[in-house]
């Protein structure tokens, strides 16, 4: 049986997504600022900062989360958790610029491209619910 949740929690996940996903916005503004205008093909180095950041805050949330007591199913949690890195991280912009960097023959940097993101996603959130004490 399906549940509709309560009105507070949809509430922390949407001012937790619409700040995450400034926060995403905020990176790439960046990241095309930092990158050259030739026609090289390059690997997207913010969406691999967002994704590996919004892994690592993942980790302390999660992290943070368990030795607080604080409840998976509570607004904070769900808003920082499933809003903030949810609306950060960036899947699908990662498997486009994956593609992309494929078809452009670039076929070494989309590899590389993905394995790092791939080991570094997962070694960032393994290390912040690794790391004792509170971080926030």
């Amino acid at each position: 049986m399906e549940t509709v949740p309560p009105l507070n929690v949809v509430i922390a996940i949407a001012i937790g997504g619409a700040c995450g996903a400034c926060l995403r916005y905020l990176i790439s503004l960046v990241g095309a600022r930092l990158e050259s205008e030739d026609d090289r093909p390059r690997i997207p180095w913010y969406t691999f900062a967002a994704n590996v950041l919004g892994a690592l805050l993942l980790g302390f949330v999660l992290r943070v989360s368990a030795e607080a007591e604080i409840s998976p199913d509570s607004p904070l949690y769900l808003g920082l958790a499933v809003g903030v890195c949810g609306a950060l991280t960036t899947m699908s912009s990662f498997a486009l610029e994956v593609v992309q960097l494929f078809r452009r023959s670039a076929t070494v940097e989309s590899i590389g491209y993905l394995l790092l993101t791939l080991g570094s996603v997962m070694a960032a959130f393994i290390l912040a619910i690794s790391i004792p004490g509170y971080w926030l």
